[in-house]
Parts: C-alpha cells; structure tokens; sequence
C-alpha cells in the first residue's frame, strides 16, 4: 500500500531535512516558479508543469513522473496540489500534497532558543532564509528584524 496524503508545511521540513523527499512537482505559473521555489539541504528534482496545462492533460505527462520515489505536490494555495497527488497515487506512485501550497511553505518559521540571560531566541523563516531575534531581560523586549534592517539600509 503507498504511503501518501497531504502534509502540512511543517512536515515538508521534517520530510526534507531527512533527505526523504526525492521529488517535487510545482503546478504554479512558470514566472512564480522561476522567482521562488522549495528547496533543501540536497538538490531536490522539480517539475514544473503549470495548473492549467496539466489538469486535463495528465497523461501526456505521467512519463516525466518516477514510480519508485516519494513525491510532494506543491501550488500556490493547495487545491491544485492535492489533485495531483490524488491523480498520481491512482496512477500508483507514491504522492503527497503540500497543505495551503506555497502560501503555508512561506509562513513556516521555526525558533531556537540560543541564550538564557538574557533570553535570546532566533526565528528562521524557512522559505526565504530571514533570520529575526527577541531579546528579553530585566521585563523589556527588543526585536531585531534582520531582512528589515537590510532593506533599510539598502534605500
């Protein structure tokens, strides 16, 4: 039986630090695909077959597709991505669906503690690589924004 079904962004992480996601297949629009994409630790290979040429169309392009490897389903919001999951898997290839698309993948931040006094802690925001710091002591909090303060020096 194939392991499959949607995952949430959370999950991809998990999935692709493994090293466990061995494909992924984008439905966005060629431009969106070209701007910004997942990535991992390792090179991940990626199809990029836009919505509206696929669906429909799938059988043209069920060859580009490996049976033997777990492939993740990516659009902009998740509805396309879990269709193409749900047509591969009856196609018997091992597919999940990224939950909420893109939209979900560029919210998932993770935090770290790196210090106790005074308590720093450092969010990651996983899709762009933007680091931000709370800095807490004494009952006063101070935030440093790193991408902020790069854009403001930049202008």
């Amino acid at each position: 039986m194939l392991e499959s079904g949607p995952i949430s962004a959370e999950e991809l992480k998990k999935r692709l630090d493994a090293n466990w996601v061995d494909f992924l297949f984008d439905l966005r629009n060629v431009e969106e695909f070209k701007i910004w994409r997942i990535e991992g630790k390792k090179d991940i290979e990626t199809l990029n077959i836009p919505q509206e040429e696929f669906v429909g169309e799938e059988e043209l392009y069920l060859s580009k597709f490996p049976m033997d490897k777990n492939i993740v389903t990516v659009c902009a919001h998740g509805d396309s991505a879990k269709y193409a999951a749900d047509l591969l898997q009856g196609y018997g290839i091992n597919a999940f669906s990224l939950i909420g698309g893109m939209d979900s993948w560029s919210e998932l931040c993770e935090s770290n503690k790196v210090c106790n006094d005074p308590a720093i802690y450092q969010f990651f925001r996983v899709a762009h690589g933007c680091l931000a710091y709370l800095i807490v002591s004494d009952g006063e909090a101070l935030v440093i924004d790193v991408a902020a303060i790069l854009t403001v020096s930049q202008t």
